[in-house]
């Protein structure tokens, strides 16, 4: 039975989440990863305009055939259908967005309320929602929260059918873990696979190895799983077949994805690392700690085990991701606020008489960290905020080509911003090409320029 009082908490945290994040919907896409949020938005757009096509999403910035497959397109699907209803697309894109970080947030305090009690579930939810993180990152063009939506669901059906048995919550699991890790498998895959040795609600009596060699257990981790690994060999399949984003392939990637042993054992890099946690309401993780008191006595090893697996081994295992896209981390924030609420939770049953001077103390500490850090999100209330000059160049680009044109603009890099923006199609090229057949070729200066101009070459 869910407790009133923490329900009531819950919803208010939620409420002011919303009226905090929905004034700045309406921002273009640029304020930060601009890369990214406009990778996503074209598909969507494009979506909108066309039709829904599932298998062929289309990000028209390295020539034909403009197919640019990476993960499942279902969060760009969902936004189209927003916009179908009108909304506009920037609006459509941060709103679900928004939503799969609400739908996350809820299902982390839910999870931990059934698991570990309210008051980790609380402190959990509000480490979540109003993180420096958290703040900025909710309401981006992004898919990140749609995949940790799916993951927490799965481990809270996959846990809950271990534990009471039950065809709906295995079936919810399934459907949970198979939607996150089509939507990003580097993020759902760390929750789905410890599942069949650590995912437990209280550590099981008798021998561990019967209830790990459980082939429903496997069957909750490698139906997920398989559906993840066939989609990325069906997009490295697109991608190889085409000279442009042959380079874009898993294994084309893998110095990219994983980094290098040098990068592993380079300071600066664990430097970024420890102040991108930091952001994501890590600062807290001391009191994490307690968990080592009180998950051996209330028989939750494997559980908080399960939980540390999900925050650390996606840094360990994607160093380079997480060292140059501080975007990366909200795949681990749902675990580290776990974390950080469980161990809120450990001090409040361990020392009931200081829980209310520990609460206060808490809740002032939170805010002066967010306040202090108040330049990494507060850029999302500027009614316009592109750091890199993207808009400007657009419409430059836009200004002097027509509708139907292909333009060819000299990035070294693919990045959609420009031509999204643009409201064109075209290709990423390098520097040297000063012209290329049936493109307009455009010159634009570079990012950290100060002088933001686009001049088509003719």
């Amino acid at each position: 039975m869910i407790d009133r009082k923490s329900a009531s908490i819950a919803a208010l945290l939620i409420f002011a989440a919303t009226v905090i994040h929905l004034p700045t919907f309406a921002q273009p896409l640029v304020e930060r990863q601009a890369f990214r949020q406009t990778q996503t938005a074209f598909a969507a757009s494009l979506f909108h305009e066309r039709g829904i096509d599932l298998f062929h999403p289309l990000v028209p910035v390295l020539g034909p055939p403009w197919q640019m497959t990476f993960e499942f397109p279902l969060f760009q699907a969902v936004a189209a259908l927003v916009m179908e209803l009108g909304v506009g697309p920037e609006v459509a894109l941060r709103a679900v967005s928004f939503t799969s970080f609400l739908a996350t947030g809820l299902l982390i305090w839910g999870f931990l309320r059934w698991t570990t009690g309210n008051a980790a579930a609380v402190a959990a939810l509000t480490i979540f929602l109003f993180s420096p993180f958290g703040l900025l990152w909710g309401r981006t063009s992004m898919i990140e929260y749609g995949a940790t939506a799916g993951a927490v669901g799965f481990a809270w059906g996959a846990v809950h059918w271990r534990e009471r048995g039950g065809r709906r919550a295995f079936i919810v699991a399934i459907a949970a873990g198979s939607v996150a890790m089509l939507i990003k498998a580097p993020t759902a895959v760390f929750w789905v696979l410890p599942f069949a040795a650590l995912g437990f609600r209280r550590d099981p009596q008798g021998p561990l190895h019967r209830h790990v060699r459980d082939p429903a257990a496997w069957a909750l981790v490698l139906v997920p799983v398989a559906l993840g690994l066939a989609w990325t060999a069906y997009a490295d399949a697109v991608k190889i077949a085409t000279p442009a984003t042959a380079h874009l392939t898993s294994a084309a990637l893998v110095t990219w994805n994983f980094g290098t042993p040098a990068q592993r054992l380079d300071p600066e890099v664990w430097i970024t690392v420890a102040k991108r946690v930091a952001l994501a309401g890590g600062w807290l993780l001391p009191l994490s700690g307690l968990l080592l008191i009180t998950a051996r006595r209330e028989r939750q090893v494997l559980f908080w085990a399960w939980v540390v697996t999900a925050a650390v081994l996606p840094i360990l295992t994607f160093s380079n991701l997480y060292y140059v896209h501080d975007y990366y981390f909200a795949a681990i924030s749902p675990a580290l606020a776990m974390l950080v609420g469980g161990g809120f939770g450990s001090l409040v049953r361990l020392w009931p008489r200081v829980a209310l001077r520990a609460t206060l103390a808490a809740v002032l500490l939170s805010t002066a960290a967010v306040l202090i850090a108040r330049s990494y999100w507060l850029p999302m209330y500027a009614a316009v905020s592109d750091p890199e000059q993207i808009l400007p160049r657009a419409a430059q680009i836009r200004n002097q080509t027509r509708p139907d044109d292909l333009v060819a603009i000299n990035a070294s890099a693919w990045n959609p911003a420009l031509l999204y923006y643009a409201d064109r199609w075209g290709t990423q090229v390098g520097d040297e090409v000063t012209r290329l057949p049936g493109f307009v070729v455009v010159h634009c200066t570079a990012w950290n320029e100060p002088d933001p101009r686009c001049v088509r070459l003719d």
